[in-house]
């Protein structure tokens, strides 16, 4: 199964065989220590095919290079614009500016226009399809400008035919896939964008705790997400020593 199948499948294979022998009452003999040593080869040899694409960061420069290519005249493209902005800014889940599905809107679960707070974000582009010479573009006033949602849907819907459709996770994942692609850039995935707000934050030398408090974080969830995505984020941070050691300071395990 070795170089076949990914090193995962492999650690379930194995520990559904040691289940079967737990069930049916039969001696377990295979050593422990060379079962671990045989499972870490498996997993050395997982194939290409099987091996999901490390996600990269959503970052600021990234972001200006993508919106220099939009029309963000466009009802759809102006939602997008906004929400990407916003969702980025405000340490948000992407699920939680968009609707899981078409009929999946909740007033009591999902944002509107009523609910909305939210300070407008500003990019100033040097070059845009509607402005050569380039202009400021407010993401929120954009969209309220060209879509004007109503304010008992979600926050986010864009004017569709004779009337508004709702954002969902799917389109905007999906249509941000698209444009990275026609602008000549790499698809990121959608938590990427949550990645790199932490990375941005960081980078203004925000502390990790006030970053933590606005991301929403509870306490031990922020360092072990910092831990989970460690090598997307070391390479960024070792670039800003002092950075880097707060990092390391911060994610290592407390000693009792």
């Amino acid at each position: 199964m070795a170089g076949l199948y990914s090193g995962k499948i492999v650690l379930n294979y194995v520990h559904s065989i040691h289940t079967w022998h737990i069930l049916h009452s039969q001696p377990w003999t295979i050593n422990d220590d060379k079962i671990m040593t045989l499972l870490k080869a498996a997993n050395n040899l997982t194939p290409a095919t099987s091996k999901k694409k490390k996600c990269q960061p959503y970052m600021v420069n990234f972001i200006k290079a993508l919106l220099r290519k939009l029309d963000t005249n466009n009802p759809l493209i102006a939602a997008v614009h906004a929400c990407l902005t916003i969702t980025f800014y405000t340490m948000a889940c992407v699920g939680e500016f968009t609707v899981p599905s078409i009929n999946g809107f909740n007033p009591s679960l999902h944002i509107t226009r009523t609910d909305n707070s939210l300070q407008t974000t500003t990019f100033h582009l040097l070059h845009t399809k509607s402005s050569p010479t380039g202009e400021d573009i407010s993401s929120l006033e954009n969209h309220y400008h060209i879509n004007d949602p109503p304010e008992n849907i979600a926050l986010f819907s864009y004017k569709h035919k004779k009337g508004h459709c709702i954002l969902t996770k799917s389109k905007f994942i999906a249509y941000l896939a698209q444009a990275t692609t026609d602008a000549g850039l790499i698809p990121l995935q959608g938590y990427g964008i949550r990645i790199g707000t932490t990375l941005e934050y960081l980078f203004c030398n925000i502390l990790f705790d006030v970053v933590k408090t606005m991301g929403h974080w509870a306490s031990d969830i922020f360092q072990l997400y910092l831990c989970k995505y460690a090598q997307i984020l070391t390479p960024y941070l070792q670039a800003t020593p002092a950075l880097h050691d707060e990092y390391l300071r911060y994610t290592m395990p407390h000693v009792h």
